[in-house]
């Protein structure tokens, strides 16, 4: 049986689909359990996979600095030099999960006498592999998809049991945040994701209000969680409600997300990074979908409610922006029927 010493996994970005690569990860380490195990990462995601127990080395990706090379041609030879140390580690083994060009480029600088990935001919990344796979219906889960690149090695996609490790220090510092807003009393801990990169997905404020109208009457004080670049939202929803919901937009990084989430009691939100977090962790999750399907990227094997309005004729578009520009499919997601589904699953009487 094949039994590399050293295996290195190219998957940069984004954030759910890094989630979703986890599981293959956790096949792989029980499968080769003396092998090194590298991973290469964009510098936005590093921390995700900073002390995880079954990665034994993280190449980082310098893609804010790389981006745009044709502006800082200087910078051309830290790029030779990171694919030069990627070289060096002469692995066995590499499996692109990305499958884009750039990628598909690392893993044949590798020289690995195995190079796995997708037949897919997108940014023609399959001409870096010598060993492709098959590109698997497009409905399946993106994390029974990734399963797939084991095929060549014909190991078996057992149930995984993927792990996001936390960090102590992230830790302590959202037990405190936590304290801060006497949140420790034993009343469940719910939190709304409602932005995105994808406006298409962006759950609408009014939507988001109403939920949190109806989550305060009944004793409960929802986190809003989102990026810092999003902190004007909170005015603008301060505006909708006189809930007196907990402002975290842009107050944790990504450590202490994970960190969040993993108390939870219950996290609201869409087809996203903090989502796929939660299902991970296994944190009870109402996931809303509107363009997407959650056949591709729903919460997998996870506890919680997908809600999607199927009857809509133009589900699932799959684009950022709503090519009809009413955003109906968001929009009929009420705050409302949120908030009745995420009583019924802690088991709070939505009775007066």
């Amino acid at each position: 049986m094949f039994n590399p010493n050293k295996i290195l996994l190219v998957k940069l970005s984004s954030l759910g689909d890094i989630i979703h690569s986890l599981h293959l990860l956790d096949v792989l380490r029980r499968s080769f359990p003396s092998s090194q195990i590298h991973w290469v990462v964009s510098n936005r995601f590093e921390t995700l996979l900073q002390d995880h127990p079954q990665i034994d080395h993280i190449h980082i990706f310098q893609r804010d600095r790389w981006g745009k090379l044709w502006r800082h041609p200087t910078r051309l030879r830290e790029i030779i030099g990171f694919l030069r140390g990627i070289r060096r580690e002469k692995y066995d083994l590499v499996i692109d999960l990305q499958g884009l060009f750039r990628s598909g480029l690392i893993s044949w600088v590798s020289r690995a006498p195995q190079r796995i990935g997708f037949n897919s001919r997108r940014e023609m990344a399959h001409w870096f592999y010598n060993q492709r796979v098959l590109f698997p219906h497009p409905e399946i889960h993106a994390v029974e998809r990734n399963l797939k690149l084991l095929t060549p090695l014909g190991i078996s996609s057992e149930t995984p049991a993927p792990i996001l490790p936390i960090n102590p220090l992230a830790q302590e510092r959202v037990d405190q945040l936590l304290s801060n807003h006497q949140l420790n009393s034993g009343h469940p801990l719910v939190a709304i994701f409602p932005t995105g990169r994808w406006a298409s997905k962006v759950w609408p404020l009014e939507n988001v209000a109403s939920a949190c109208e109806m989550l305060c009457h009944h004793g409960l004080r929802p986190m809003i969680l989102g990026a810092p670049d999003e902190k004007h939202l909170s005015n603008r929803l301060k505006d909708h409600t006189a809930c007196d919901f907990i402002d975290l937009i842009g107050a944790t990084n990504l450590p202490e997300l994970i960190a969040l989430i993993s108390k939870l009691d219950l996290l609201i939100g869409h087809d996203s990074g903090p989502m796929h977090i939660a299902s991970v962790l296994g944190t009870p999750v109402i996931a809303l979908f509107g363009p997407s399907t959650p056949i591709i990227s729903g919460p997998y094997n996870s506890p919680g409610q997908t809600l999607q309005k199927t009857e809509l004729d133009c589900l699932p578009c799959m684009e950022r922006q709503c090519p009809l520009q009413t955003l109906e499919c968001m929009k009929q997601l009420s705050g409302n029927h949120v908030a009745q589904t995420a009583l019924e699953i802690l088991g709070i009487s939505s009775t007066p």
